[in-house]
């Protein structure tokens, strides 16, 4: 199973309205298990960096395999010198999320713009509809 463009546009659709509805404007990136986009968008008034810290997200946490808001605890823990080694394209805070479906690794949702509890509430709401 492969996370398909209709899944992100699904996603990222429940993204959006949950960032109308808290009003923050966003940047929207959806990766698939290999890191590449598959998926971005980016709402009218979304800062300009939001369009990079979205996708930095996503890929941090389709390569770690874990959310953006645990890869700094991970350094911390077990994989000091991570963040040096790859030159500031791993994210440590919040707003990426992996995607899996049965166990198995499908890819990420990176969301930048807000507040980093913002970020991660709009990220889970795409989510939530990929699982329902």
């Amino acid at each position: 199973m492969e996370l398909s463009l209709n899944d992100a546009f699904l996603m990222a659709l429940e993204a959006l309205k949950k960032a109308g509805n808290i009003q923050v404007d966003v940047c929207i990136s959806i990766v698939n298990a290999h890191g590449e986009q598959i998926f971005f968008c980016k709402m009218d008034n979304a800062l300009k960096i939001s369009e990079k810290l979205a996708f930095k997200k996503a890929y941090s946490s389709v390569s770690l395999k874990v959310p953006t808001s645990d890869i700094k605890r991970l350094v911390d823990e077990s994989l000091c010198g991570l963040d040096t080694a790859m030159s500031g394209e791993i994210v440590m805070f919040g707003g990426g999320i992996p995607i899996f479906k049965d166990g198995k690794l499908l890819g990420a949702v990176g969301v930048s713009g807000g507040a980093v509890e913002e970020d991660i509430l709009i990220a889970n709401a795409a989510l939530e509809v990929f699982n329902k």
